[in-house]
């Protein structure tokens, strides 16, 4: 009854590992690595006991002899168990990767003077889309764009303005949502600290048929703009992000050291 109840746990282990997966081609090798790391970490105690009298002077050589099998056996299952964790760790990092945070570099001149060619920024995947922290305008958030000369990597980084329902317009170097102008430092505007980010300029090659037109941001779409208005290819000439094209949100600058902080 004992050894039918200790395989019946064993099978449900083995389902358990079976069901756990982080992709399709990391799925075997997690269960092996997995039950060897389980084997390894329930050796019996008195194991352990044994390992410890190995450094005693001990005469009798059938013990020593012993003693060195058992302390032979832990260095192969200590080694197994680092080799066991340093082989986990690579699809928990792919997975961390993909899905939670990223390292993002440079942004073009775009969204200068706030990222700069060779920064290097932190970019989470997951908050957003879980709807524990929403995105809201003044975040710069990154997204898929179609390939072209402007865009050869298919993405980009903006700063988020205004979302789904909202009336946007650019005048006189402030951009306005629904009827007011955006005046707090994420924003560019002319009392702005930063002397390179004092205006939004204006356009009539794109969305806005008129330098002060007004457009209505569409639902499930962003309106974005760079910090580096006079270069920035962005709402005002791209036309609207959708919401499933944004891919995170940047929320550290992390390199070079002296520009390390919130951008």
């Amino acid at each position: 009854m004992m050894a039918n109840g200790r395989s019946l746990r064993q099978s449900n282990k083995r389902s358990n590992i079976s069901r756990f997966s982080i992709s399709m081609w990391t799925r075997p090798i997690t269960i092996l690595l997995v039950k060897l790391a389980y084997w390894s970490i329930t050796l019996r105690p008195q194991m352990l006991l044994e390992m410890g009298r190995y450094s005693e002077i001990n005469h009798n050589k059938e013990i020593q002899h012993a003693d060195a099998k058992h302390y032979k056996k832990f260095l192969i299952v200590r080694w197994g168990v680092q080799v066991t964790l340093v082989l986990l760790a690579f699809p928990i990092i792919l997975f961390l990767a993909e899905n939670v945070v990223s390292i993002h570099r440079g942004a073009g001149r775009s969204m200068e003077p706030t990222l700069q060619a060779d920064d290097r920024y932190l970019v989470e995947n997951i908050m957003f889309r879980l709807g524990i922290r929403l995105l809201q305008p003044g975040d710069i958030i990154t997204f898929r764009v179609p390939e072209s000369p402007s865009f050869p990597t298919g993405s980009a980084v903006k700063r988020l303005i205004a979302i789904g329902g909202q009336h946007v317009r650019i005048k006189n170097c402030y951009v306005y949502v629904n009827g007011q102008p955006l005046t707090d430092n994420a924003f560019n505007h002319p009392g702005h600290p930063n002397p390179k980010r004092q205006c939004y300029y204006s356009t009539t090659a794109g969305i806005f048929n008129s330098p002060d037109a007004e457009v209505l941001v569409p639902p499930g779409h962003y309106f974005v703009l760079g910090d580096n208005s006079a270069v920035s290819m962005d709402s005002r000439f791209v036309g609207f992000i959708k919401q499933e094209d944004v891919t995170g949100r940047v929320y550290l600058r992390i390199w070079p050291p002296w520009r390390f902080g919130v951008p």
